[in-house]
C-alpha cells in the first residue's frame, strides 16, 4: 500500500495542490512557491462544478502572464492540465 500523497487533494472548503505539480505548471522553481503566494503574486481560483460537471472542480492559479489550470475528479484525479503564457501581449 503506498503512503504517497496525491498531487491533488479535493474537499467541500477548496483543495491542496503539491508545490511541484504548480511549479511544473508555471515553469518556475517549486522552493520559490511559497514566497509567490505570501507576495501576492501567485494567485488562485476554486471552482466547484455543477449539473454535468457535478463532481469536478476547476482550479485556476496565476503568475504574471501566466495561467495554469487544472481539472480534477472528486477524489483529486488530475482530468486535464494546461497553461496560458500571454507573454506580453497588450501590454506596453
Amino acid at each position: 500500500m503506498s503512503t504517497e500523497r496525491p498531487p491533488v487533494s479535493v474537499n467541500d472548503e477548496g483543495a491542496t495542490v503539491d508545490v511541484a505539480v504548480l511549479a511544473d505548471g508555471l515553469g518556475v522553481e517549486a522552493a520559490d512557491i511559497y514566497s509567490l503566494i505570501r507576495e501576492g503574486k501567485l494567485t488562485s481560483k476554486f471552482e466547484k462544478g455543477m449539473g454535468n460537471d457535478a463532481g469536478r472542480c476547476r482550479l485556476t492559479f496565476w503568475l504574471g502572464a501566466k495561467r495554469f489550470r487544472i481539472l480534477v475528479d472528486a477524489q483529486g484525479n488530475m482530468l486535464k492540465k494546461f497553461r496560458t503564457d500571454y507573454g506580453t501581449l497588450g501590454r506596453r
